[in-house]
């Protein structure tokens, strides 16, 4: 008898084998389309050690690893990730480098799709919506912007490919309505579910231009700050402008907020040095100007600016180039040196959006600081306060951004904050409690100052951006 269960039993794995077998191999021999696949150089982790030296020095925060005569041994452990129980914390810091890297050429390799262009410009420019045709002129736009830098996934016409792609994310995401005229309207649906889902998408292309939406923003805010009516003799023609220096200062401060957000920089690179260059593309796309000098021919402007374009275009190369780059037009007295450029205010205004949602979710946190004045809560239930006032505010009008719904960028925020010792995280049998930190909980006033901080990077509701606010 056990022979025979033995003989059925082998006869049923043999017969479950081969329909496996089969099916196999008519996933093999089955036709999907077109398919293509990229195959990326492989990391070499003494090259990258050797890059993190070129930039690190001993009296610099940008030092990541400094190698000693030792070699890294591997004891078996269970209680930590890194391999060992007690690491030493230059290793740790290498670890995170080398984490950071990876994902930061990962993001940058991603190749574009149609649908995640789509939402980016849904979501940034046509959130009202607009016409398919003005779409795809704002597409063949955004193709130009990232052509040699952000690798295509999709080619041929930009008209075609908005109606493609409106039909890809379906009418639960894009609203498709013709007009008398028989032309056809796009709309993103106004909905928290579709916003977050359209989001997904555009995610995408967002740490592209992260760095360049800091910018205008930081821009934008100098500029309210200084005020329409405070203008010097320096400027031309009464256009409004900023020291360069002063926005990159802030910027930088701006940046920080942002750490847990956006992987903004490779460890070895400056960002300094990347928001320098990525302010010249903004120069060169017009976004902003340049003092005019009088009487200079036309080929020694256009010289200049073809500089700028390709400065802009090795944006990816070893930062180490960088390290001794010292910016034309860096004035030690902060006089004006960069102007608003009135001809491309949408476009200004279209770059800000693309944080704007984000900024918004920092903002609604900061603003429930208030609720931990004297009292401490648990760090599900704060999160939750949060998304429900954010969500109040979407569902009557106060915030246009209904992505700005985000659990992850509410605990991002918090992260940041404890790292501002503004907040104080303790686990109680478990459970993370929210407390303000020693500084903050004397007064609710010395809350208003990281409002004030955190405010810094939503685009103004007022200003040029706004000429009838």
């Amino acid at each position: 008898y056990g022979r025979n269960l033995e003989g059925l039993c082998f006869k049923k794995f043999q017969y479950i084998l081969d329909i496996y077998e089969f099916k196999i191999l008519q996933t093999l021999h089955s036709k999907y389309g077109l398919m293509r696949i990229d195959f990326n150089e492989p990391y070499s982790i003494k090259e990258l050690v050797q890059s993190y030296n070129k930039v690190a020095t001993d009296d610099s925060h940008f030092k990541v690893y400094k190698p000693s005569e030792r070699k890294l041994q591997h004891n078996q452990s269970t209680s930590s990730l890194y391999g060992t129980d007690v690491v030493c914390e230059e290793h740790r810091t290498l670890i995170d480098s080398i984490s950071r890297e990876v994902v930061y050429d990962c993001a940058t390799a991603t190749s574009v799709m149609s649908t995640n262009a789509l939402a980016f410009l849904m979501l940034t420019q046509f959130r009202k919506g607009a016409l398919a045709t003005d779409i795809a002129l704002a597409l063949d736009s955004l193709r130009n912007r990232i052509k040699g830098r952000k690798d295509m996934a999709f080619a041929g016409d930009s008209l075609h490919i908005v109606n493609y792609s409106a039909d890809l994310l379906g009418e639960g995401l894009i609203t498709r309505t013709k007009d008398e005229c028989g032309q056809t309207h796009l709309q993103p649906v106004q909905s928290i579910e579709a916003s977050i889902e359209l989001s997904y998408y555009s995610n995408t292309l967002t740490p592209h231009f992260a760095l360049q939406s800091v910018l205008m923003i930081t821009f934008h805010e100098l500029l309210s700050l200084k005020g329409k009516s405070n203008k010097t003799d320096t400027e031309t023609e009464n256009i409004p402008g900023i020291s360069r220096k002063n926005l990159v200062d802030a910027a930088l401060a701006n940046c920080d907020v942002l750490r847990y957000e956006f992987i903004l920089h490779k460890p070895t690179q400056i960002l300094s040095n990347l928001l320098e260059i990525n302010l010249d593309e903004l120069i060169v796309n017009d976004l902003i100007k340049l003092p005019e000098v009088r009487e200079e021919p036309d080929s020694n402007a256009e010289s200049r600016k073809i500089a700028r374009s390709i400065a802009a275009y090795l944006e990816d190369a070893d930062d180490s180039e960088y390290i001794d780059y010292v910016p034309d037009g860096d004035n030690q007295d902060e006089q004006p040196d960069i102007f608003l450029a009135n001809d491309t205010l949408t476009e200004q205004k279209a770059l800000c959006e693309v944080l704007a949602p984000v900024s918004h979710t920092y903002l609604s946190v900061a603003q429930s600081l208030s609720i931990l004045y004297k009292n401490s809560m648990l760090e599900t239930e704060f999160i939750k306060f949060v998304i429900n006032s954010i969500s109040n505010k979407v569902n009557s009008g106060a915030c246009p951004y209904a992505e700005s719904v985000s659990t992850d960028s509410v605990r991002n925020c918090l992260k940041l904050l404890e790292k501002w010792s503004v907040l104080e995280i303790s686990n109680d049998h478990g459970l993370r409690l929210l407390t303000l930190g020693t500084l903050y909980e004397t007064s609710k006033e010395s809350v208003k100052t990281i409002i004030g901080r955190i405010a810094k990077i939503v685009p103004p509701k007022a200003g040029y951006l706004h000429p009838s606010a």
